[in-house]
């Protein structure tokens, strides 16, 4: 069963042609595979890390973001857009965190569950201000994530999030 994602991703294979952060297939005679997707993900997943880590612990250690690229085996291209995540992150956490406080209808972010609060961070970082990445590609990569790392509920919550955060996004 095909599902929407791999679809979309099928339909539109032409226009991203290349890119790094596009799901890639194989090929075996007249049948694509699904191989995933490029360098970018293990990159996002070291940003995710990062700045789950830096929830508990002020500061920004050079030392530990080393040692996280180098137990992913980040190559430079690699370690290069997980930096950029998160300075992104970093640069701009109190405007995220203000507007993920107003997305989070319920609770505030200070008692969001600190995995769900990292991706919605890394996430919402990523859509608002690297542009060569398209918004649905982030959000996969923060439901993937969250998959991965938290509970079944949060999955819906951060591909719910994100989807408002994109929709306040095309209203202004």
């Amino acid at each position: 069963m095909w599902s929407a994602s791999i679809f979309w991703a099928i339909t539109r294979r032409n226009k991203f042609k290349g890119r790094k952060d596009f799901p890639s297939f194989a090929t075996r005679g007249n049948i694509k595979f699904f191989t995933g997707f490029g360098m970018r993900s293990k990159s996002r997943e070291c940003a995710f890390k990062i700045i789950f880590a830096s929830l508990f612990h002020d500061g920004d250690s050079d030392s530990f973001r080393r040692g996280v690229y180098k137990a992913f085996a980040l190559d430079e291209e690699e370690q290069a857009y997980a930096e950029v995540l998160v300075k992104c992150v970093f640069s701009h956490k109190e405007e995220l965190l203000s507007e993920l406080d107003k997305l989070s209808i319920g609770f505030s972010e200070k008692r969001m569950f600190p995995v769900d609060k990292s991706l919605l961070l890394m996430a919402m970082a990523e859509i608002r201000y690297i542009d060569d990445v398209p918004d649905i590609v982030a959000i996969d990569e923060a439901v993937g994530l969250a998959k991965k790392y938290s509970t079944e509920k949060s999955v819906g919550y951060v591909n719910g999030v994100l989807a408002t955060f994109i929709g306040k996004g095309e209203e202004k």
